[in-house]
């Protein structure tokens, strides 16, 4: 699944198929919505939305940033023994570069574009330069 920005009612539809398949684990790729900063704490109650309804049917989530999240405040968040950065009890952040394995295959999180909005946003505050993959 992926760019889920922010929508409580889309990562919880997304959430209840994933375990009607009865999915071990839900991989979101690009835009989470991780946003804990923003105003009125929509931020926060998003996550806490999600994260309330993956404990309710017992998964976790993971997901790879995309542009379109706050990459400071990603990068204040612990990272667990597992490598994964720690945003909730459910959900989990696979940092720029990380790589695991599943099963036979490797996998490695890359995470971010360059936003074709740049321009009617601010730094700092809803563009950060850290979206775009450099070498």
């Amino acid at each position: 699944m992926t760019d889920l920005h922010m929508n409580a009612l889309a990562a919880h539809q997304v959430i209840d198929h994933a375990q009607a398949l009865d999915a071990d684990l839900i991989l979101q790729v690009g835009d989470f919505g991780f946003w804990p900063r923003s105003n009125s704490n929509a931020g926060q109650k998003y996550l806490r939305k999600v994260d309330a309804r993956l404990a309710a049917v017992g998964l976790n989530l993971w997901f790879v940033p995309g542009n379109h999240e706050d990459w400071p405040a990603l990068a204040r968040r612990p990272i667990g023994e597992d490598g994964l950065r720690l945003i909730s009890d459910q959900i989990r952040e696979i940092p720029l570069g990380h790589r695991w394995r599943w099963g036979t295959t490797d996998w490695v999180g890359i995470g971010g574009a360059p936003s074709v909005d740049k321009h009617l946003c601010t730094e700092g505050l809803d563009w950060f330069p850290e979206e775009e993959v450099t070498e």
